[in-house]
């Protein structure tokens, strides 16, 4: 026990500290002291408004759920090796195997491809059944067909598998009947897979409008892929859907002669497994792993289920596009809580794109820009972008996004972006990077990477087999390094009056570093653009 003088001078003490809490003069100047507080506490946090800044952007969109599209280093899978060694036999000496396409794609096929299209009442069904007859049914399947280049410079395949290969359909996934996604039925044979891929792009209501894939497929346009024809981008819906079909039946049938049935699809569904299955989780773990503290994080290429799943586990507040891209594929800005404000972030995409000249090269879903305040009261434009495939319509988006910026007082400008620029452009074909970064500067504008920007440092480093539907990138093993995309193709812009460079980090290992010899995607890194994290720093 406590000695008697301590516990009366004790109880005297609470009393004295009671009778002080009842003074009201006392009670003032608590309150004035807190008011003092406050109001040196808001001043503190003004004054501590961040002079540096991390943006972090990144195209996640890589393989589109085809295990075979990107060229894997998986040691020690001698059926993976196989298969490779022997489409690349293939693909430089066919010879016998180098059959007529109506070998593999009977007449009797044609007809009925021909009456589903019939019965949607498409325009330009019998040009393109004419098409068939007089062209198509008389190439030769590799040297005329797959290894064609204008097939992918016009999108023949890639755009109608962009939209039909891997399907929502809630919360799960209906694939196409084909060997390049995670289709998990065996496919027997080529009649086996022909009655399959009717039914599906036919008569299969898929997503909740309950259209068909068919249905779902829409024209290609000239403005965004030159190398169409006027004629061909009228007919482009039938047109695609048949070449569309082709290289599924081309493939199915090089795949069973190649190496059986059965071998194909088990090494199909492992890699699937391993990699496609769980892209969406690898990439939400990476940018938790690596990108939690950047403050704000642009996305290009996002699926939808990208979009719940970021939703659903990041910390970030996920703005995604008003309209979204009918091939799945949506830019997204990601905000940092603890620096934006989340309850008044304001949509402009709309009105950056009425000041393109020409927004046909512009898919919805390319571009999302959105004002944020952050913490401090600081207004910004946030633009993510996509750009098409060469590059041309990188400039004219910059150009607008600057105008419309340039009209907003005290507006702060980050901009991530996939610029689709190379390293060696082809002045009018596709966009050279220096000539980028002179049109940035134009335009008041600099990058993490200043305003001459070297070629040789890359964010992109891949090569395409010759079993993915972008044709014209198609290398062999031996031409990874000539043939593959090796190219400066991602960059955060900014107002050069407003902030300087400060770094630049390039990741395309997910584990914060960049390894020159890598060829992407990998088993561990689900991109084949790296992640590039810049550090700007306010004038």
């Amino acid at each position: 026990m406590l000695p008697y003088h301590r516990l009366k001078n004790g109880s005297a003490a609470l009393h004295e500290r009671r009778h002080l809490f009842s003074d009201p003069r006392f009670l003032v100047v608590a309150l004035a002291c807190a008011l003092l507080v406050m109001f040196i506490a808001m001043g503190s946090r003004d004054a501590a408004a961040p002079t540096r800044l991390t943006a972090t952007t990144w195209n996640v969109a890589a393989i589109n759920n085809n295990p075979f599209e990107y060229w894997l280093t998986i040691p020690g899978d001698q059926a993976y090796a196989d298969l490779m060694s022997k489409v690349e036999a293939l693909m430089k000496n066919p010879g016998a195997k180098n059959i007529l396409v109506s070998e593999v794609f009977s007449e009797d096929m044609a007809r009925r491809l021909f009456k589903e299209m019939r019965a949607l009442k498409w325009e330009g069904v019998d040009a393109v059944e004419e098409l068939w007859r007089v062209d198509w049914a008389k190439r030769r399947v590799v040297s005329q067909f797959l290894r064609d280049a204008d097939i992918g410079r016009k999108r023949l395949v890639s755009m109608p598998d962009r939209i039909t290969n891997t399907m929502a359909a809630g919360r799960s996934a209906v694939y196409r009947p084909t060997t390049v996604n995670c289709y998990g039925e065996t496919l027997t044979s080529l009649q086996d897979w022909y009655a399959r891929w009717l039914k599906f792009m036919f008569h299969t209501p898929v997503g909740a409008a309950g259209k068909t894939p068919a249905e779902q497929l829409g024209r290609i346009e000239r403005a965004k892929y030159p190398a169409l024809t006027p004629e061909e981008e009228r007919i482009s819906i039938p047109l695609q859907t048949l070449v569309l079909c082709l290289f599924d039946a081309i493939q199915v049938r090089m795949l069973n002669t190649l190496v059986g049935v059965e071998p194909w699809q088990q090494l199909r569904a492992r890699i699937c497994g391993a990699l496609n299955l769980r892209k969406v989780q690898g990439i939400v773990d990476i940018v938790k792993r690596r990108f939690a503290d950047s403050d704000v994080v642009f996305v290009q290429e996002a699926g939808a289920a990208l979009i719940d799943e970021a939703a659903r586990q990041l910390a970030f507040h996920v703005v995604a596009p008003a309209a979204r891209s009918k091939s799945d594929q949506n830019s997204l800005v990601l905000l940092n809580r603890a620096v934006f404000q989340t309850d008044n972030v304001q949509d402009v995409t709309a009105e950056v794109m009425a000041l393109l000249k020409d927004q046909k090269g512009v898919a919805a879903g390319d571009l999302l820009a959105v004002v944020a305040t952050d913490l401090w009261n600081r207004r910004f434009l946030l633009c993510s972008f996509h750009g098409d495939t060469n590059g041309l319509q990188t400039v004219p988006v910059a150009t607008a996004v600057q105008q419309w910026a340039s009209a907003q007082p005290s507006l702060r400008l980050l901009f991530g972006l996939d610029a689709n620029a190379y390293a060696q452009g082809e002045p009018g074909e596709t966009l050279d990077v220096l000539d980028f970064a002179a049109a940035y500067v134009r335009l008041g504008l600099n990058s993490c990477w200043g305003k001459k920007p070297d070629p040789r440092v890359h964010t992109t480093r891949n090569a395409r087999t010759y079993m993915q539907p972008q044709l014209s990138k198609a290398a062999s093993q031996s031409e990874i390094d000539a043939k593959g995309d090796c190219n400066p193709k991602d960059f955060v812009l900014f107002w050069d009056s407003q902030f300087a460079p400060e770094a630049a980090q390039r990741d395309n290992t997910g584990e914060g570093r960049y390894d020159d010899a890598v060829v992407f995607p990998t088993l561990s890194f689900p991109s084949d653009h790296a992640a590039l994290t810049a550090v700007v720093r306010e004038l």
